[in-house]
């Protein structure tokens, strides 16, 4: 991972074989960010992706092992449990070019991952909503 800071947050720039979720969760602990957003390109394998199934309250998940290209990668960051938390969701396309999205759960960069960094001086918790099941921005 290599990183620069900016006017407005930071541009990251992850490697081949970097796990993308998990590079961001570090970079926003080594960097105490409590809130921002982030967008991102370029190109990556062993994806897992989600979406919410809202009758059963969980993650259906989907593996997508091949290298696909990044259409648009972003997300948010918040802080759940005390600990800065991305939520990200994706889009990305085949070799078909047929897009594919849903919710990030992890990544490895194949080929780049670029990314730019808004933060906020905010301190922006995510708490349980009971009522959907999820632990969503408490504002």
């Amino acid at each position: 991972m290599e990183w620069q800071k900016s006017d407005f947050g930071f541009y990251v720039k992850l490697t081949q074989g970097e796990k993308v979720m998990a590079s961001l969760t570090e970079f926003a602990k080594e960097h105490e960010l409590q809130s921002g957003f982030f967008s991102g390109i370029g190109a990556f394998r062993e994806m897992t992706v989600a979406y919410r199934d809202t009758e059963t309250q969980s993650y259906p998940t989907r593996e997508f092992p091949e290298t696909h290209e990044v259409l648009s990668c972003k997300g948010n960051f918040s802080l759940k449990d005390g600990e800065p938390f991305p939520h990200c969701h994706i889009v990305f396309s085949d070799t078909d070019y047929r897009a594919h999205g849903g919710h990030l759960m992890e990544a490895t960069v194949a080929v780049i991952g670029e990314f730019a960094i808004f933060t906020t001086e905010n301190e922006i918790h995510r708490k349980l909503d009971s009522n959907i099941g999820l632990a969503v921005w408490n504002i």
